[in-house]
């Protein structure tokens, strides 16, 4: 996505899709309209985009192995220039004015030309500075010379110079972080920067000099505190820090507060603008894998793989509740302590990354499925959302679970192709651990008749099948 705001001009934003053939659109924020539809050699989804300071340019990178790029006039809509990025993947694109642009990446910093043709030249790093070639972003700093600022995989902001290298200034590159940044945002006189680190660095934006920093490790403030996207929103006398997170958040402070804690991480500083799962894995998609309406409320709840269980509320917009589901359900040491990571990702345990979700009639349980074959059902009894009984674990995924009309039953389906039926009264099986059907098909859905006496099913093969409950299958 990419953004162009003028007071004369008017504002517009450029998104862009997946898939083999990606379609750009450019919309007018005042009519919610689309202004231009922009679809053509760009191929395999559409990796970043940028305006023009005039916004009369638009360039757009492609997933294509080439990383081609295209550059659109906004006037038109029509394709001014084209070229190949290189073989190594685009991670960043700026203009400096309409003629000159630059883009980034790992191993790759090129700065542009516009002209008959799209022409380029590589950064130059020397010998001393080869280590600090992989930029993951890229901002100008128009407040010194309209340099191209770079943050870097070793946590440190690179200044290049008009001649395309590295300016002769001290400390360059400045060591920001302790890990990679994957934002710089120049804005009212100061360059912002924002780590892994779970940090966010304000410097001067005309000696660099550092101002403050901004702590947002505690998950009272984020779910997962590293910055992806670094704003400032102009409120009167009084700006403010607006911040998107890597936790899938949008989070807001006032920037005058922020200064007063100097690096402390307090929650009370923020306010947030909107939550929502995230991926705890990066080299994965994001995905809300289940969604359960709270019977005769205004609410609903939620679970991804990221280890959270959320509650919402419809008509306010927004999240009420948050479970922490990577947690072990039995104290050691006298604490609840997270499950080990997962030994061949890295990432979460299985046992936590959650795939399904139902909710019963009654609103006394809630019962989710996860990822490692196990089922979990909480009660709703307390605020805190206890567990009342950890079903017996299948051999594969959970793909669905699902309540009785009545409450008393729940079925699960698994990746193993079985379904299971549970009295959850009682915390035992009903004729038996599984009631197998013999279909040897994934069941992707299923709902009860009336009576509950009866599953109406759907395999992964487009079948409706029937099933009686007071038969063995």
């Amino acid at each position: 996505m990419a953004v162009f705001s003028d007071k004369k001009a008017g504002e517009y934003i450029a998104t862009g899709e997946v898939g083999k053939k990606p379609k750009i659109f450019v919309w007018d924020t005042a009519s919610l309209q689309p202004k231009f539809k922009l679809q053509g050699k760009l191929v395999h989804g559409i990796q970043c985009l940028a305006f023009s300071p005039s916004g009369r340019k638009l360039a757009a990178v492609d997933n294509h192995p080439d990383h081609n790029i295209a550059i659109y006039d906004m006037k038109t809509g029509l394709l001014e220039s084209f070229s190949k990025g290189g073989n190594i993947l685009i991670a960043g694109i700026v203009f400096k004015d309409e003629t000159n642009f630059a883009t980034c990446g790992v191993r790759h910093m090129k700065f542009w030309t516009i002209g008959k043709t799209l022409k380029s030249k590589n950064a130059v790093w020397g010998k001393a500075n080869r280590d600090h070639n992989s930029v993951l972003c890229v901002a100008v700093n128009t407040y010194d010379s309209n340099s191209y600022l770079g943050g870097n995989a070793k946590g440190c902001l690179v200044i290049y110079d008009t001649a395309n290298k590295m300016a002769e200034k001290k400390d360059n590159p400045m060591k920001l972080h302790s890990s990679a940044i994957d934002t710089v945002r120049v804005v009212d006189s100061c360059v912002f920067t924002g780590g892994r680190d779970m940090m966010v660095t304000v410097l001067d934006a005309l000696n660099y000099e550092l101002k403050y920093k901004v702590n947002l490790d505690n998950k009272l403030i984020s779910m997962r505190g590293e910055p992806r996207a670094i704003d400032v929103r102009p409120s009167g006398s009084k700006p403010h820090l607006v911040v998107g997170t890597f936790g899938c958040e949008i989070i807001e402070a006032s920037i005058q507060v922020l200064k007063a804690n100097d690096g402390k991480a307090n929650p009370d500083s923020w306010k947030v603008i909107t939550r929502g799962h995230f991926q705890p894995n990066k080299n994965d998609t994001n995905v809300v894998w289940g969604l359960a309406q709270q019977p005769g409320k205004d609410k609903f709840w939620t679970v991804g793989e990221d280890g959270t269980l959320r509650l919402w509320n419809s008509k306010e917009h927004k999240q009420i509740y948050i479970k922490d589901l990577n947690m072990h359900e039995k104290e050691v040491d006298g604490e609840l302590k997270p499950r080990p990571k997962n030994p061949k990702t890295k990432g979460l345990n299985e046992e936590s990354q959650a795939t399904c979700i139902d909710v019963d009639v009654n609103c006394r349980y809630i019962a989710v499925g996860f990822k490692s074959g196990h089922v979990r059902v909480f009660l709703q009894a307390n605020n805190d959302f206890p567990l009342k009984v950890k079903l017996a674990k299948e051999s594969k995924s959970i793909e669905l679970v699902r309540f009785s009309p009545d409450g008393k039953f729940l079925i699960v389906s698994s990746h193993a192709n079985t379904l299971s039926k549970y009295n959850i009264e009682a915390k035992t099986d009903i004729g038996g651990s599984k009631t197998k059907i013999e279909i040897n098909k994934l069941v992707t859905h299923l709902d009860f008749s009336d009576k509950g006496d009866w599953l109406r099913l759907n395999t992964n093969d487009y079948e409706l099948l029937y099933h009686p409950l007071s038969q063995r299958a």
